[in-house]
């Protein structure tokens, strides 16, 4: 919704104008939601485009690090808007869509993949095991070198190292 009040008053009408046409153009709406609650429980809807390729359309939450780090999220559920649809954990460069970056995501139909780009602005290459759904614990470990590991677990203890052999 917009207003706009002239000051004077237009007369729109004179010189013959029997329709006017307004056009916008804007974003389109903000439908993605992060909620806490309850505390350490996080539930996150979102829209976009995909993981992947050269340039990423996508919602999350992040929080800076640098160094020697680890993300561990549990994967309750993913709605399958589409079969490749993604939710778990991501170590990037920068908040940049063509950013680097490493993570490990569960999808409704595809299992788990490993997907990572290696150089801004470059192309998504993936590993990926299938059968493997929601519930799910996924794990990224960054070493102080810049070595990233990805692991998956059923329970949270158990956990299986991605096996980056095809």
């Amino acid at each position: 919704e917009a207003h706009c009040m002239f000051s004077p008053g237009q007369d729109w009408t004179r010189e013959g104008v029997g329709i006017l046409s307004l056009w916008f153009k804007g974003h389109p709406a903000y439908v993605s939601s992060f909620i806490e609650e309850p505390a350490g429980i996080y539930t996150m809807t979102a829209t976009g485009e995909d993981i992947w390729a050269n340039s990423d359309q996508f919602h999350f939450a992040w929080k800076e690090s640098s160094g020697a780090t680890s993300i561990i999220a549990k994967v309750e559920s993913l709605e399958n808007t589409h079969g490749f649809a993604k939710a778990g954990v991501m170590i990037r460069d920068t908040l940049d869509a063509d950013s680097r970056y490493a993570a490990l995501l569960l999808t409704p139909e595809n299992g788990v993949r490993f997907q990572y780009r290696d150089t801004t602005g470059g192309t998504t290459s993936r590993y990926f095991e299938e059968g493997i759904t929601a519930p799910q614990w996924v794990k990224l470990e960054r070493t102080a070198g810049g070595l990233v590991r990805a692991y998956y677990s059923a329970d949270g203890n158990t956990w299986t190292r991605f096996d980056l052999i095809q």
